[in-house]
């Protein structure tokens, strides 16, 4: 996901190279620079587009297949759009390319949210959020590395090779992802196999047969809501409120587009050379990477997973599928009209479309959206339904001083 989106920055002038020679090709005179400003835009903006309707795909994909089949699903059709990715550039068939990056984005929408709910789904409470971290992990350094080997330096000025060495994490995914169990929540909720699901929990957990019967008894306590549809996320207020939470948490990774895509466009526009803008570039998709890191000391990437911790199991896939491909959406129609806005008012565009509706966000997250840490989420739903916005739970201790308490409640109200 995050390599495709970023070797177009700081490899944008042999991209632009490229069209001029694939349109002058085939008889069409040399390309004007409207031409190009709408042709690029149309390159790097159709993966919004391929994400959102991936994401919405990924939920018959994955509550049907599952979370293991639809990540090797995704990165397998990753695999065919970098195959025509890399013929459009050999062949000089730049709508090749569009087609490519269309499906490469679309079936990195069904791999994140597959992904994200393979990482929820087999993660103990205690590290729930931590493991949510990796999936942004993987976003940010596949960034790096694609600004890198775009600039020219490594690969920059070898397209067919910068396009094409996206197989290989793809084929490192696949081969990773065969001998891992399926998750099992979904074993158990979505196929009733209580006996796959108990070797699922033995496999990522490494639980006794007690605890193993503790987590499949929470397990079916979570799965008592009915099947989810869309009509039901939108109209109960509970559940439609966890959706908005998610929407909004997603809406403040918006703003890292513009520098994913632009970064080196605005530097040139401000009169900075262009293998420094290269460097600068790369530089802060590396700066993003290392932020990351830190980041799992403290809160971790909670926009991209939170979505899940805030519904039941039932709605979890559509929820999560809607929260992003709306983010997409809303990205795509940001990131289009930003480039244009800065020549027009200058930096005042990224305060407009990006500052203030993440502050707006923010406000609205500060005053709803209850604690998931080291909680169960049967429990965080009830604080939605309640309106609560609770403290996290510290430690396992604490945990058992809160049941003994609510079993001593349950005794004196008796």
């Amino acid at each position: 996901m995050g390599y495709s989106n970023a070797y177009p920055n700081t490899s944008i002038d042999q991209f632009k190279a490229y069209l001029n020679h694939s349109y002058t090709h085939r008889g069409g005179g040399y390309m004007s620079e409207n031409t190009y400003s709408w042709l690029w835009s149309a390159i790097l903006n159709v993966w919004f587009i391929g994400f959102a309707l991936g994401s919405f795909v990924a939920i018959p994909v994955t509550d049907s297949l599952g979370r293991k089949k639809g990540l090797l699903f995704g990165n397998a059709l990753t695999l065919i759009s970098v195959a025509i990715m890399t013929i459009s550039i050999i062949f000089d068939v730049f709508e090749l390319l569009i087609v490519g990056r269309f499906i490469s984005a679309f079936a990195s929408g069904i791999a994140m949210c597959a992904l994200i709910l393979f990482l929820q789904e087999i993660s103990p409470n205690e590290i729930r959020g931590s493991m949510g971290f990796y999936a942004e992990l993987a976003f940010v350094v596949m960034n790096a590395v694609g600004a890198i080997l775009g600039m020219s330096m490594f690969l920059g000025n070898h397209l067919s090779m910068l396009v094409g060495f996206a197989v290989i994490p793809s084929v490192i995914s696949i081969l990773a992802l065969i001998p891992l169990h399926e998750t099992p929540k979904f074993l158990l909720i979505k196929h009733g196999n209580e006996g796959g699901a108990k070797e699922s929990l033995q496999f990522y957990m490494n639980l006794n047969d007690e605890e193993v019967n503790e987590q499949l008894d929470a397990i079916s306590d979570e799965a008592e809501e009915s099947s989810g549809t869309i009509k039901t996320l939108l109209t109960t207020p509970h559940l439609r409120k966890g959706l908005l939470l998610g929407m909004f948490a997603l809406q403040i990774t918006c703003s890292i587009w513009p520098i994913i895509y632009y970064s080196t466009d605005f530097l040139r526009k401000a009169n900075i050379d262009y293998d420094l803008a290269e460097s600068f570039s790369s530089g802060m998709l590396i700066v993003s990477t290392v932020a990351t890191v830190i980041g799992i000391f403290a809160t971790g990437p909670v926009a991209w997973f939170i979505t899940s911790e805030l519904v039941p199991i039932s709605y979890r896939a559509l929820a999560q599928s809607i929260a992003l491909g709306v983010n997409q959406l809303t990205a795509l129609v940001l990131t289009f009209i930003v480039f244009p806005l800065y020549n027009i008012i200058d930096s005042w565009s990224l305060l407009i479309l990006y500052i203030i509706p993440g502050i707006l966000a923010l406000i609205y997250l500060w005053f709803n959206l209850p604690e998931t840490k080291n909680r169960d989420i049967a429990d965080v739903i009830e604080d939605i339904k309640n309106g609560k916005t609770s403290q996290p739970i510290k430690n396992k201790y604490e945990m058992a001083k809160i049941s003994s308490n609510n079993t001593a409640d349950g005794i004196s109200d008796s």
